[in-house]
């Protein structure tokens, strides 16, 4: 369950929460820190926080508005009055936030690796602990270059997508973080931009591009007209590429453009040339408008590899030349 930010009507209803029922208020402050609510940490951290409560405030909770999902083994609060309560209590009450998250981890500690490794990073989301998430992404990594067989892969990759809090809060991603979504997105295969809008598409390592799940290859043919690039069905005369990843699929792609005819010392004609960068979705019949002057187009896929086409047709324009040469001539 990913971390969402509170929204006012979720602070609201904490706050009359707090007003109108004062003890349930102080006993889903705890609870609000676990992952999910099991009939073991319901009991212990009543008994542990609030040791003269009758056992019916364990009912009173269980079936408050502020369960999102329950069934008999676990209950799961509704994730932005969580995070509102969790931040209320390390406001409040740090010393109780601190004793509360070490009863919590020995309580857990029969938890599944994914569900230790869920539970820590939404409290280091909450505490701004980087080293913490990164050290979990490094035991997610590790746990993806060990499994075996696609559907493990891929069920990993589910909860990678998921669940952690890390994809929808993290502004800004490093390295590591960085091939934990790229290894997911080229294993599920979707084209959502799910993702920090900033990242940047990084070479996978040899050992993740080894464990990503079997996937079905498909060939597009491009095509280079007047401002745009045409995804097409491959076919002769077209230039043939081989993405790793079904249709749709992200890509990333580079622009290398000159955009301007300059002289240098000699009196001689350059091109004064740029990059420019952007993620696209593409499928067969999309037409990716590029920009004017183009000269090499590099489409670089979600597992890291990439292709060049050089723009054929692109040449010094020729009116500027005749421009450039006329005026040149009259100085002379």
């Amino acid at each position: 369950m990913s971390w969402l930010q509170p929204t006012l009507e979720d602070e609201q209803d904490i706050q009359q929460l707090r007003e109108v029922q004062p003890e349930l208020y102080a006993y889903a402050q705890v609870l609000a820190l676990a992952l999910r609510i099991d009939s073991r940490l319901l009991r212990n951290l009543r008994l542990r926080f609030l040791p003269k409560s009758s056992v019916e405030l364990e009912t009173e909770l269980w079936f408050s508005s502020l369960i999102h999902t329950r069934n008999v083994q676990a209950a799961t609060m509704y994730s932005g009055i969580a995070r509102a309560l969790c931040d209320a209590l390390k406001n409040e009450n740090l010393e109780r936030f601190v004793s509360t998250k070490a009863e919590i981890a020995k309580l857990t500690q029969h938890w599944p690796e994914t569900d230790q490794i869920e539970q820590e990073m939404r409290l280091a989301v909450l505490e701004g602990d980087e080293h913490t998430l990164k050290k979990n992404v490094q035991r997610i990594l590790k746990a993806l270059t060990l499994a075996e067989g696609d559907f493990e892969k891929r069920e990993l990759a589910r909860w990678v997508k998921g669940t952690l809090p890390i994809l929808k809060t993290t502004t800004q991603v490093d390295t590591e973080q960085q091939w934990l979504l790229q290894y997911v997105a080229a294993s599920l295969g979707f084209a959502d931009k799910w993702w920090v809008e900033k990242s940047e598409l990084q070479h996978l390592p040899d050992a993740l591009v080894r464990a990503l799940p079997q996937r079905k290859k498909q060939k597009i043919g491009l095509r280079l007209r007047s401002g745009s690039l045409e995804i097409l069905n491959p076919r002769e005369n077209l230039e043939i590429i081989e993405l790793s990843t079904p249709l749709p699929t992200l890509v990333y792609l580079d622009f290398e453009t000159s955009n301007s005819i300059v002289l240098d010392s000699t009196d001689s004609l350059l091109d004064a040339s740029r990059n420019s960068t952007r993620l696209e979705t593409i499928w067969i019949g999309k037409s990716v408008i590029i920009p004017g002057h183009t000269k090499t187009i590099t489409l670089r896929m979600i597992d890291g590899g990439g292709i060049t086409i050089e723009n054929k047709k692109f040449g010094l324009d020729s009116e500027k030349i005749l421009q450039y040469d006329e005026a040149r001539a009259k100085k002379k």
